[in-house]
């Protein structure tokens, strides 16, 4: 089995963690390919996320929810709530 990895942040910029790490990206949520060709999108959360996710991202997150995308990891409520 072979895997391939994309980043994916709401504007395209890197992100960074609640404990300094920085991630750099490969696309944007608003990119037209942004859901195409993925097997799945695994959402790493953790302290403080409900704080900071936007309306854009849930909706994008919610169209790749009814594409049978999303797996959840950390603490991302407003989703757990909704997808669980």
């Amino acid at each position: 089995i072979h895997y391939f990895w994309r980043t994916i942040s709401e504007d395209g910029e890197p992100v960074t963690a609640s404990d300094g790490l920085s991630v750099n990206v490969d696309s944007s949520i608003h990119s037209e390919s942004s859901l195409n060709a993925l097997d799945a999108i695994f959402v790493c959360s953790g302290i403080g996320v409900e704080k900071n996710y936007s309306s854009a991202m849930l909706r994008w997150l919610t169209l790749a929810n009814q594409q049978g995308l999303v797996k959840l990891t950390g603490n991302f409520m407003p989703i757990n709530r909704e997808f669980n």
